[in-house]
């Protein structure tokens, strides 16, 4: 339950990371790498997550409102009960391995407990 609002974590190695309930609001993860990363409750407000590695992330409950998701990779994550309002999906792979520019412009239904 770390306070990490407004980091500045480009390129940064987070695979299997513990950020359950960590404050990530105004993040910039641009190209980071969260594979499994484990990231229940966290708050990702905002957060700039373009080109970002989210493959099996826990993203259970997580607060992704108005986050970033350009280009980033959320094959096999898991995304129940998550906040995804105003999320922008473009170019994004979605939990079921499709890409949102040909499933609506959105990842929403496309697996991962969405």
């Amino acid at each position: 339950s770390a306070n990490l609002t407004n980091a500045y974590l480009p390129s940064a190695n987070l695979t299997n990371a513990y950020l359950a309930i960590t404050n990530l609001t105004n993040a910039f993860l641009t190209s980071a790498n969260l594979t499994n990363a484990y990231l229940p409750s966290a708050n990702l407000t905002n957060a700039y997550l373009t080109s970002a590695n989210l493959t099996r992330a826990n993203l259970n409950g997580t607060s992704l409102t108005s986050a970033n998701l350009t280009s980033a990779n959320l094959t096999g994550a898991y995304l129940a009960g998550a906040d995804l309002t105003g999320v922008v999906w473009n170019n994004t792979t979605c939990p079921n391995g499709l890409n949102s520019n040909n499933t609506g412009g959105t990842c929403v239904g496309q697996g991962g407990g969405l």
